[in-house]
């Protein structure tokens, strides 16, 4: 089955306007995951949130990215080796810093080691 991407909200914020963006994947019966780019997105990446999915959950210790098109993964490693069974939270990483990061343009996700028809959800919070 394809990963399924789509922008599923936006919410009035502080000074700007919330888009959730969400990611529901499952991997082929082979074990891999097709990549999938985003809508094209203006604003500041906020926060990613990977949730396991409870019935049929990833294996232990898959593999993330989210990158630009210059192919920098905006969250810096942090998408390595996840929880199968413990939702994580996460802000992007630009070098040594973490924190929001701005983004213009389409993003690539993809994710490694995560076993035959496995799946989890991806949430990513942008502020625009």
């Amino acid at each position: 089955m394809p990963t399924i991407y789509s922008v599923v909200d936006n919410q009035p914020a502080r000074n700007a306007t919330l888009q959730i963006h969400e990611f529901e994947v499952e991997a082929n019966g082979d074990g891999s995951v097709d990549s999938v780019n985003t809508d094209s997105i203006h604003g500041w990446v906020a926060l990613m949130e990977v949730v396991p999915d409870l019935t049929d959950p990833p294996a232990a210790l898959f593999d993330i990215t989210l990158k630009t098109s210059n192919g920098i993964d905006i969250l810096g490693g942090q998408g390595e080796q996840l929880s199968n069974s413990v939702p994580a939270q996460f802000i992007p990483q630009v070098g040594e810093g973490i924190g929001t990061r701005p983004v213009h343009g389409v993003l690539t996700f993809a994710c490694s080691n995560i076993g035959a028809s496995k799946k989890f959800k991806i949430i990513m919070t942008v502020e625009k």
